[in-house]
């Protein structure tokens, strides 16, 4: 998954360069909005690969990572690319970029479905007290 974000992120940087501001989003929104929605993904998104390590992160199978974001999100990582979509989105006003930020939202947000059931076949029990004490995306208190 990480190998297929990065490509398509890289591809949706360049669509954003190649077509700034050709869209309806107003200045300050992208601004106000766009660049700190951008900034505090990438950060969760690192954040979270940081804690994980970039083998799991890539599909090595590990133990159970409580710390860091994962204490908050069972997919911070998800979570910080959805938000740096967004705020890309907003920042470039592209309207291919809206698109294109769509296209690769969805299958993040579909994704922990398919992994949680191999999840919980690998770590059992441990695996569902973590489901019912942190939520799939996110929860702003602890």
């Amino acid at each position: 998954m990480l190998t297929l974000f990065i490509i398509s992120g890289v591809g949706v940087i360049l669509l954003g360069v190649l077509d700034w501001g050709g869209f309806i989003v107003p200045l300050w929104v992208r601004v106000a909005i766009g660049l700190p929605l951008g900034l505090v993904g990438n950060a969760l998104a690192i954040w979270a690969i940081a804690s994980l390590g970039i083998g799991p992160t890539s599909g090595d199978e590990v133990s159970l990572i409580y710390r860091g974001p994962y204490r908050f999100s069972r997919n911070p990582q998800y979570v910080g690319f959805i938000l740096a979509l967004v705020g890309w989105a907003l920042m470039t006003n592209s309207a291919l970029v809206h698109i294109a930020s769509l296209a690769g939202i969805f299958p993040l947000l579909l994704v922990p479905f398919a992994e949680e059931p191999w999840l919980m076949e690998r770590h059992g029990s441990v695996y569902t007290e973590y489901m019912r004490t942190v939520p799939r995306f996110l929860a702003l208190k602890k």
